[in-house]
């Protein structure tokens, strides 16, 4: 999956630096869906203004759009990317100690940049889970 990232992000960031796209947050990749040997996920970067705002900006292969607004179970998982299989079983328990249902598709946001942060140990990622 890093390999992956790794081949979406730094072209996705040129893009918005190139169209002066203004950045509003870390990196983040949502998981729509999953199914076995198959995930499928969407990469993106947050910017500020709306969707109808920022419409006209030149995004190449890169499209524009919006996370659902509304409640969502959340933890910080510190460690590598690897481990973060236990932070979703940890938001799984919680959501179903809590009675809480899932509302869509989890997402995660990179807020430790691995190049600027080079042991990943060290390395904190938010994880969200979308409920009802």
């Amino acid at each position: 999956m890093a390999k992956v990232l790794e081949g979406i992000f730094p072209p996705m960031f040129e893009m918005c630096m190139a169209n002066g796209l203004p950045l509003a947050g870390y990196p983040i990749t949502r998981y729509p869906s999953f199914g076995p040997g198959l995930i499928t996920l969407e990469a993106g970067m947050p910017l500020s203004g709306s969707v109808e705002e920022l419409k006209d900006a030149d995004t190449g292969d890169f499209e524009l759009g919006t996370l659902r607004a509304g409640p969502a179970a959340f933890t910080v998982h510190t460690g590598p990317y690897e481990g973060l299989g236990s932070a979703y079983a940890a938001l799984q328990r919680w959501m179903a100690e809590h009675g809480k249902e899932s509302a869509g598709a989890p997402w995660e946001v990179y807020i430790s940049d691995p190049g600027e942060v080079p042991n990943p140990e060290d390395w904190q990622t938010e994880v969200y889970h979308p409920i009802q």
